[in-house]
């Protein structure tokens, strides 16, 4: 229906073609412009989807698997080249083989020789591996740290605080899971220092030899482990207190011991009364 000019009150017929063209217009329009903002819209997102791929190929993925004995070998050798402050690590097990400890020390020596410090925590039962002991010797000697726990984690590597190396699920020791994302590896260096805090460390034989000044520091250290006091320590060697304190002292410092408990523990473990003078 429409109006006519001289007779607006009255309507006359018109084809549906021409109502619907008024009323549909608008829509098409609107539907148009709102096509062509999701155009522009689809165009930003692919461009920044681009740009984020480019992004990510640039970059090691957060967690990645490595296998096959030479990958996980050229991996860890290019970490411990790019290494430049810290190496942490801790292997659970009685200790590995003679081949295998040759090999990590060929790769470990000139590492610490540059100037980053290891610090290292094995199990208590690498104490009687003979060749566990020859290479804690050798890597002690060039300034890195060892100590045992009687329970320990998987396997674990963390590089500068920033890479981090663990076991693989298979448990094949030729395959490790590699670790970039910032969170999770600040959480296994935590877990890492925490088990640090607890683990006792181990004496070399150079250690143990400048540990052990005379007969009446190793009476106390016995004394230590039966877990007698400083007063009971005093009367049964007749000393002062102060002086026995100041034994206590050198030897809690020098085993890195931080409480009475752990110190008759640390002693106890470290081989040092089991060799008389």
């Amino acid at each position: 229906m429409a109006s006519t000019e001289d007779k607006p009150d009255l309507v006359r017929p018109v084809g549906p073609s021409i109502v619907a063209a008024r009323l549909l217009n608008p829509l098409e329009q609107s539907i148009s412009a709102t096509r062509a903002e999701l155009a522009r819209a689809s165009q930003v997102i692919d461009m920044v989807e681009r740009a984020y791929e480019r992004g990510r190929a640039g970059r090691r993925p957060d967690i990645a698997l490595i296998e096959g004995p030479q990958e996980v070998e050229d991996t860890l050798q290019l970490a411990l080249a790019q290494c430049r402050r810290e190496i942490i690590t801790a292997h659970p097990g009685s200790g590995r083989s003679s081949e295998i400890l040759a090999q990590v020390l060929e790769r470990d020596l000139p590492v610490l020789r540059r100037g980053v410090s290891k610090r290292v925590i094995y199990q208590h039962t690498t104490r009687n591996h003979p060749p566990t002991l020859e290479y804690i010797e050798r890597i002690v000697e060039e300034g890195a740290e060892v100590r045992t726990s009687s329970e320990l984690f998987d396997r674990l590597i963390i590089f500068d605080g920033e890479i981090a190396y663990v076991s693989a699920p298979s448990g094949d020791e030729h395959e490790l899971v590699e670790i970039c994302q910032p969170a999770l590896v600040r959480y296994l260096t935590r877990v890492f220092e925490l088990a640090w805090i607890r683990a006792s460390p181990i004496l070399t034989t150079t250690r143990r030899e400048g540990l052990v000044v005379d007969d009446q520091q190793r009476a106390i250290m016995r004394m230590l482990v039966a877990g007698l006091t400083e007063d009971k320590i005093a009367r049964e060697l007749g000393m002062g207190r102060r002086t026995v304190a100041e034994h206590i002292r050198r030897i809690s410092t020098r085993l890195g011991s931080t409480s009475r408990a752990q110190l008759g523990y640390s002693i106890a473990i470290s081989g040092v009364l089991d060799e008389e003078p």
